[in-house]
């Protein structure tokens, strides 16, 4: 069985991150926050502080398990295609 992560590291985590969500940089409570696996645990990664951290619902949800690097790649993909719907742009 998995273990939980401690009231006290997610609070690390938090302050960690600032208060904001590492991957869109949205301020959040510790009431919305959530915490990710940098590393995901399916992956291997573990529940240690340098593979923690903050994310909102909607980062966390998008990210799922991917590694940090298909996220980040998911991310610019997303955003260059809100940009050309914004602008009519390439």
């Amino acid at each position: 069985m998995a273990k939980k992560i401690s009231k006290l590291k997610k609070m690390v985590v938090f302050e960690k991150c600032a208060a904001r969500c590492a991957y869109c940089g949205k301020s959040l409570s510790p009431q919305t926050a959530h915490i990710d696996h940098i590393h995901p645990k399916s992956l291997g990664g573990g529940n240690d502080i340098a593979n923690l951290n903050l994310a909102c619902v909607q980062c966390n949800t998008a990210k799922s398990d991917k590694d940090i690097e298909d996220f980040r790649l998911f991310k610019m993909i997303q955003l260059s295609e809100f940009k050309e719907v914004i602008t009519g742009r390439q």
